[in-house]
C-alpha cells in the first residue's frame, strides 16, 4: 500500500516486482504492511579543474576558496552534465590558461559509500515507516515486540556501529533494493548508496504495537532512458504506474518509485527481524535457497 507524492490519503496497491537468484528476499518481500511516506529530492555532480598561474589562482580562490570547484544541490538548482561542460568552455575563453582535469570529481560520491550522501542526501531521502499491531507480531511474525525492540537495537545499530558501518544501520536493504533495480531497469551499480538505510524499531501503545521505521536518504532511481527501456524493466515500471516522465507533475513517477523501494526495504526489513528474532533464519534459507530441485532442467523442460 503507497501513498502517492503530495496526497495524504493511501491512494494505490503496489505489486513491486523482484528480479534476482536469493529466493529469501522476494519471500520476506511479500510481507507488506501499511506505510507513511515522505520524499525529498536531491541530486548533484562535482567537477574539477585547475587554473594554474598566479593571476588565475586569486580569482579562483576569492571565488571559491580553493582551485577545486564543487557542485551539489537540487535538480533545479545544480549545473550538471552538459550544462557543466558548456560553462567550462565558456570560461575557457576568458581564461585560456585553464586546464581541465575532468569533469567528474568524485565529491558526487556516485556509486560509492560516502558520508556526504548519507547526511545530505542524493536522489531521493524517503522515510518510511508503519505502526504493525502486536496480534500481527505475533500471529502472523511468530514473535514478539520487546524481542524485535531489542534485536533491532543489538544488531541494526550496536553491532553496525561495531562494525564501523556507514549507512549500513539495517538488516538487508541492499537485497530489496538491488532486486528492484535489475527488475525496473535502474543502474545496480546504485545499490550502494541506494542501500543507506537505517531501521528503527520501538513499542508504542504502552508496549502493545510496534512501530518501525526505515529512514533512505539517497535512493538513486528514474524512469525515463537507460534500462528503463528494456522490454521486461518497461513493463514492471508500467506494473507499477511510473514508466516515463509525468507531464502534468515532473518527477512524480520517480518519487513514487522510490517509495515504493522504501516500502518494500521496509517490509524486507521486518521480515528478516522477525525471522531472526523466531529462530527461522536457517530454515528458510535451506527450504529457498538450498532446495533440491534443479531450477535449469525445470527451465529446459518448459521450453
Amino acid at each position: 500500500m503507497t501513498q502517492h507524492p503530495g496526497s495524504k490519503e493511501r491512494t494505490s496497491d503496489e505489486h513491486v516486482p523482484f528480479s534476482g537468484t536469493e529466493q529469501c528476499p522476494r519471500e520476506g518481500g511479500d510481507q507488506c504492511n501499511d506505510v507513511n511516506q515522505g520524499d525529498n529530492d536531491g541530486w548533484d555532480h562535482q567537477r574539477s579543474r585547475n587554473f594554474f598561474p598566479a593571476s588565475y589562482e586569486i580569482f579562483c580562490m576569492c571565488h571559491a576558496r580553493s582551485n577545486t570547484l564543487g557542485i551539489r544541490g537540487h535538480p533545479t538548482e545544480a549545473i550538471r552534465g552538459i550544462g557543466v561542460q558548456n560553462v567550462l568552455d565558456f570560461l575557457q575563453t576568458d581564461f585560456p590558461e585553464m586546464d581541465v582535469i575532468g569533469i567528474s570529481g568524485n565529491f558526487c560520491s556516485d556509486k560509492k559509500p560516502a558520508a556526504v550522501n548519507w547526511v545530505e542526501g542524493r536522489g531521493k531521502s524517503v522515510v518510511c515507516e508503519a505502526i504493525i499491531n502486536g496480534d500481527v507480531v505475533r500471529k502472523v511474525l511468530k514473535t514478539s515486540v520487546e524481542s524485535l525492540v531489542e534485536l533491532n537495537m543489538l544488531k541494526n545499530l550496536t553491532g553496525s556501529a561495531m562494525a564501523g558501518a556507514l549507512g549500513g544501520f539495517n538488516a538487508h536493504a541492499s537485497n530489496i533494493v538491488t532486486a528492484i533495480y535489475i527488475a525496473t531497469g535502474q543502474d545496480p551499480a546504485q545499490n550502494i548508496e541506494s542501500s543507506h538505510c537505517i531501521t528503527m524499531m520501538e513499542a508504542v501503545n504502552d508496549g502493545n504495537d510496534l512501530h518501525t521505521s526505515a529512514t533512505m536518504p539517497s535512493i538513486e532511481v528514474g524512469t525515463v532512458g537507460g534500462g528503463t527501456q528494456l522490454a521486461s524493466q518497461s513493463a514492471c515500471l508500467n506494473l507499477l504506474g511510473v514508466k516515463g516522465g509525468n507531464r502534468e507533475s515532473p518527477g512524480a513517477n520517480s518519487r513514487l518509485l522510490a517509495n515504493i523501494v522504501a516500502g518494500a526495504v521496509l517490509a524486507g526489513e521486518l521480515s528478516l527481524m522477525s525471522a531472526l528474532a523466531a529462530g527461522q533464519l536457517v530454515n528458510s534459507h535451506m527450504k529457498y535457497n538450498r532446495s533440491s530441485k534443479d531450477a535449469s532442467n525445470t527451465a529446459l523442460n518448459n521450453s
